[in-house]
């Protein structure tokens, strides 16, 4: 089995700068480029940058077809009631994990805020997994993790700056921090975007000392692979987002059967 730990997809018209041609990316066009690579499955990531708190047109995305799509949205930490909202998206069979995202949001301190604190214990509670972008804000996350010990943390991105490239020395330097994340066993992590961290061309060999550093601290079992498409398709096709960590090596067996599929599935397709 094969599962796309995030992708992401928006309405014809809404993309602007991101989708030129205004022809968009919706569940047709995902569930395509899948069936082309022989992807089972993918968790819809709402695109942050495009539609913000809204996740609406991931989970529509989702519905099209729930066994092979589910929907991840952002954490409502902003309405009225956002334990009921976690409720609510914990009960929908077309959603599955939140996302916290602290990049730029300006809500980094929303983890530590006491006001929050039983919207995170229902994300416990109702075993919803969470996953957060937060580079440079490992301190946080291991905030999170501690104090929410049954909470599915889900580190994207491995934890770096997905939006531009990087040499593989400062991949490994600036991702020293999220190594230490390992030791705690409520965290996962993502290998979503690999291909935008790339300085290189397919199959992006130089990010690959970062990769096995994350497989090593975490172990197969506690990383899953995404391609983080629709944002990384300048860089790479949907193929080569698959093709490199596939046809790579870096991973045989039962440790390439965890990282390509069944860890997110777990988690996800519940």
């Amino acid at each position: 089995m094969i599962v796309d730990a995030q992708i992401h997809a928006w309405r014809r018209g809404d993309g602007g700068a991101k989708d030129p041609d205004g022809k968009g990316v919706e569940a047709e066009d995902l569930l395509a480029v899948m069936n082309e690579s022989g992807v089972d499955a993918a968790v819809v990531v709402s695109a942050n940058s495009i539609y913000d708190l809204d996740s609406s047109f991931a989970v529509e995305t989702a519905a099209r077809d729930p066994k092979r799509l589910r929907a991840v949205g952002p954490i409502r930490l902003d309405v009225d009631d956002p334990v009921g909202f976690v409720e609510e998206w914990a009960a929908d069979e077309r959603t599955s994990g939140l996302r916290l995202v602290l990049r730029g949001s300006g809500n980094a301190d929303a983890i530590l805020d006491p006001r929050h604190l039983a919207a995170f214990d229902a994300v416990e509670r109702l075993a919803v997994p969470l996953c957060v972008w937060a580079p440079g804000e490992v301190a946080l996350i291991e905030a999170l993790a501690r104090r929410h010990t049954g909470m599915q943390l889900v580190v994207d991105h491995t934890g770096v700056d997905a939006s531009k490239p990087m040499t593989g020395r400062r991949l490994l330097s600036d991702g020293a921090s999220v190594i230490a994340l390992a030791t705690l066993p409520n965290v996962k992590v993502k290998l979503t975007g690999v291909p935008a961290l790339s300085a290189g061309p397919y199959p992006f060999r130089d990010c690959w000392p970062w990769v096995e550093e994350i497989l090593a601290a975490f172990t197969p079992e506690r990383v899953m692979w995404g391609t983080d498409w629709t944002r990384t398709r300048d860089v790479s096709s949907y193929a080569e987002s698959l093709g490199w960590i596939a046809e790579s090596g870096l991973l045989t067996g039962a440790e390439r059967d965890a990282v390509m599929g069944l860890t997110a599935h777990r988690l996800f397709f519940r």
